[in-house]
């Protein structure tokens, strides 16, 4: 287990603040390399500072390597001088667990344990095989013991028993990692790589999963990589957030205004079950490199929109209506991915075997990546069980 380095606050509780997605790449890397953490952090600078624990997705391989990974999307890295900015700023641990954190292969991966270790960043949630992967955080802090547990979705990240990689979302696997940590910390939080991209409302099995997951002994499950702030849930005795926007990830020309969102989440934490939190909204990447707390009215228009979501949340047919009518939008995008064809088409690839390579290495590196990814295989069931106008 990873055990993360503690402040010199001498108060009874602990403070655990919780950060989105951080990817120092493409235009950030010369910020972070030139800038200081205070000038790129602004407003929630001092919040990593106060912090007893303080923990980011860090969204991208700080690595030197040249050779990506052979898979779908986009490949991430940073310069590893951009740990700087991450140790400056007071940040103590960094979750590898995400779909990008392979994009340079294993040396990248590597490379990138060995510069936050350097750099006093306790790494957690990938490793050089399953079972380091799989090694959650912890952080004790004025004799209060901190669990955080770290999975992804399926991607092009996960590591094996024998490979290095990303921890899974495995279920019930991640559930036997809660059973088996609950009774050794005093908090427990699973942090979830997963998710629709830019929706701020799970897949329903994604919510049946993070519910499970408070059941199971968690008192709090934060989803991350939506890239957008999502709606949030009370259950039982826990809470869970289904989306905690960007921490500081540059933009894109299609990026939405709601990717220039995020929530910065603090714990005080007393001891067994007496903790509380709060959410920070600020704003990143859009005027400059960097971050800033939203003003007043910023604020109001994000929590607004937040009840709107987690009404959602609480009715399931109405989940289940909201994510059958993102998928519908999106069927197009995976209706080609899938290529179906019926019994003609499958006669003619039978007896014309050229034709299966219309089904090219990249096209089914696509196939397999929506069929294997949690979310892209809901979306696919989705879209298969809904019905058509005939």
């Amino acid at each position: 287990m990873s055990e993360a380095k503690q402040s010199g606050r001498t108060s009874r509780a602990a403070k655990l603040v919780v950060g989105g997605d951080l990817c120092p790449a493409g235009g950030y890397e010369a910020a972070f390399k030139q800038r200081s953490a205070e000038d790129l952090f602004g407003d929630l600078y001092g919040l990593f500072q106060d912090a007893d624990c303080s923990i980011v997705n860090l969204e991208c391989p700080l690595t030197t390597e040249n050779q990506k990974l052979v898979k779908t999307g986009s490949c991430l890295r940073a310069d590893p001088e951009c740990v700087r900015i991450l140790s400056e700023a007071g940040i103590n641990a960094c979750n590898l667990a995400n779909n990008h954190i392979m994009d340079f292969r294993a040396e990248g991966l590597r490379e990138t344990l060995e510069v936050c270790r350097a750099a006093d960043l306790e790494v957690f949630g990938a490793g050089e095989s399953l079972a380091e992967a799989a090694q959650p955080l912890i952080a004790e802090i004025n004799g209060i013991r901190i669990g955080v547990i770290a999975c992804a979705e399926h991607e092009w990240s996960i590591a094996t028993h024998n490979n290095p990689g990303a921890n899974p979302l495995e279920m019930p696997e991640t559930l036997f990692a809660i059973r088996d940590l609950r009774d050794k910390v005093d908090f427990l939080l699973i942090l979830v790589h997963g998710g629709r991209e830019h929706f701020p409302l799970p897949y329903p099995r994604l919510q049946s999963w993070c519910r499970h997951m408070i059941k199971g002994g968690g008192d709090a499950v934060i989803c991350q990589h939506s890239h957008c702030v999502g709606g949030w849930e009370q259950f039982e005795d826990g809470v869970i957030g289904y989306g905690q926007g960007n921490l500081m990830f540059q933009s894109y020309a299609r990026t939405t205004d709601f990717w220039h969102e995020g929530v910065l989440v603090q714990f005080d934490i007393a001891g067994r079950g007496r903790w509380k939190y709060e959410m920070i909204p600020y704003r990143q990447s859009q005027e400059f490199p960097g971050t800033r707390c939203m003003n007043e009215v910023e604020s109001t228009d994000l929590f607004t929109r937040m009840d709107t979501w987690n009404k959602g949340l609480s009715d399931p047919q109405s989940l289940a209506e909201a994510w059958r009518e993102e998928c519908c939008r999106n069927e197009h995008v995976y209706l080609s991915l899938l290529f179906g064809g019926g019994r003609y088409v499958r006669y003619l690839m039978r007896k014309i075997p050229l034709l299966r390579r219309w089904y090219s290495p990249e096209k089914c590196r696509f196939l397999l990546n929506a069929i294997r990814c949690q979310t892209h295989y809901e979306m696919v069931r989705t879209i298969l069980e809904s019905p058509k106008d005939t």
